[in-house]
Order: C-alpha cells, then sequence, then structure tokens
C-alpha cells in the first residue's frame, strides 16, 4: 500500500519545512504540498502544530494506493459513495425510531418502514447512490453481483417510489409469482418482510420467478 497525504498549510510553515518550488502555491499565503508515508519530513511538520496549535494547518486529504494483490485479499472494501440522492428518505415519507437512539451522536436510530425515496431523482449512470439522510440504494447490477459472489455484511430492503409525498408501495403478495416466492422463502425458513428475503430472492435459483413479477 501506498500511502500520500496532501496538506494545506500556510506559506510560512511551508518555507520552513519545504524547498520554494515544492508543493503547489494556491495563493501568497497559502500552499499545497504531497508527503509520502516514508517522508522524513513528518517531524517537522508535527512539531509545528504542536508549537503552533494546529494554526496555519487548512485541512488534509489521505489518499491510499493499494495493489491488485492487496486489493483481492481484502476481507473488507469501505465504499466512498460520491452519486448523491435528493431530498432524504425521512422527507419521502420514511419512517425511523429514535427510541433507542444515543441523544448524543444519534446512533442507533432504526429505520421501521420501507425506504422511500424520489427515485427519479437518483443518478441514472450510477450504480450506488446515497441520500444526505445517509440511505444508500444500489443498482439491480451491483445486487446481482453480491449475491453471485457470495458477499457477505450487507443487507438489502425494497425502495419505494415517492411523489409529491405519497407513496407507490410494492408488495409481493399482490401477485401470484410473488406469493410463490413468499412462499418459497418461508418453507426455507426466511421471513418477509426482512433483509434476508431480499438477498434470497436475487439468488439465481428464484431469478426467473422474480422477472416474472409485473
Amino acid at each position: 500500500m501506498k500511502t500520500e497525504i496532501e496538506y494545506r498549510i500556510s506559506e510560512d510553515h511551508a518555507r520552513s519545512v519545504f524547498l520554494p518550488d515544492e508543493g503547489k502555491q494556491i495563493n501568497d499565503s497559502l500552499r499545497l504540498v504531497r508527503l509520502d508515508a516514508q517522508d522524513p519530513r513528518w517531524t517537522a511538520l508535527a512539531r509545528l502544530y504542536a508549537k503552533d496549535k494546529g494554526k496555519g494547518f487548512y485541512g488534509w486529504t489521505i489518499r491510499r494506493q493499494y495493489s491488485v494483490g492487496e486489493t483481492n485479499n481484502a476481507q473488507l472494501h469501505l465504499f466512498k459513495v460520491r452519486a448523491g440522492v435528493l431530498p432524504t428518505g425521512e422527507e419521502c415519507g420514511t419512517v425511523y425510531s429514535d427510541m433507542n437512539m444515543c441523544p448524543l451522536c444519534g446512533a442507533g436510530r432504526a429505520q421501521v418502514s420501507p425506504l422511500r425515496l424520489r427515485i427519479d431523482k437518483a443518478p441514472r449512470r450510477a450504480e450506488i447512490a446515497q441520500s444526505w439522510g445517509g440511505e444508500i440504494i444500489v443498482s439491480a447490477r451491483v445486487v446481482r453481483l453480491l449475491v453471485d459472489m457470495h458477499m457477505t455484511g450487507f443487507g438489502l430492503g425494497p425502495v419505494q417510489r415517492s411523489k409529491k409525498g405519497e407513496e407507490e408501495a410494492f408488495t409481493f403478495m399482490k401477485t401470484a409469482s410473488g406469493k410463490e416466492l413468499v412462499h418459497a422463502a418461508l418453507q426455507a425458513g426466511i421471513e418477509y418482510p426482512s433483509s434476508e428475503f431480499y438477498v434470497w430472492i436475487n439468488g439465481p435459483e428464484q431469478r426467473d420467478t422474480l422477472e416474472a413479477i409485473s
């Protein structure tokens, strides 16, 4: 793994550590510099930061590059979702429970209804998108990849289309094919509705029946 940190620091700090032609001059008082993890000047920067209590440091970005082998052998992948969806699920009618929510950080807030979003506002070419409220949606292609590759650690659920605050709910019990899927899931010990059910229905054995639902 190659690690590089991009710093925005004052020109005064930059002059005390770097050569005049190192980095990129943003303006007369600010310079952009990049350092890799092995650069010996980390110690000097750390001393400046401690001495001036962070003054003169205007943010940093950590960039990591992994080899093909590291990527293939990784047990956990963190996705940075860039595509956005507006508005949030809560604004579209998604219901949340604050019963077990931490009053300080907000952790523990539970979604208690199907996710409702303005799907027409989702980026058309994005395979993965996230609302401002943190809800993440994925394309059917991503779902199939996750299921076919036997990935774990994720859950799936329905997304209801919201239009002007009115939700168009969908239930598998409205069609014969949907009822067939629900019955087969119950026979397999999988409850409906549940995140496990939505993973199960995208498996290859159920795919033809799922695609028959109109």
